[in-house]
């Protein structure tokens, strides 16, 4: 635990030690870094299409228990 916090505690340091830089970035990221958005989404929501029974039947479970 103590590892953890030092390791957190030195990124957070160092990241804040950064200095300017003048980088210019061209449309074409711009448009990579929107493909890429829109591809995350859109295999987020197929993956949850192709669990969405399993997730129904967990929280039927849980929410509608018979009582023995």
């Amino acid at each position: 635990m103590k590892n953890k916090f030092l390791i957190i505690l030195l990124t957070l340091y160092f990241v804040s030690l950064t200095s300017l830089a003048h980088a210019y970035l061209d449309p074409g990221t711009g448009s990579m870094m929107l493909q890429i958005l829109a591809a995350s989404l859109i295999g987020g929501l197929f993956a949850l299409k192709g669990y969405w029974s399993r997730i129904k039947v967990f929280f039927a479970n849980i929410l509608f228990k018979k009582k023995q």
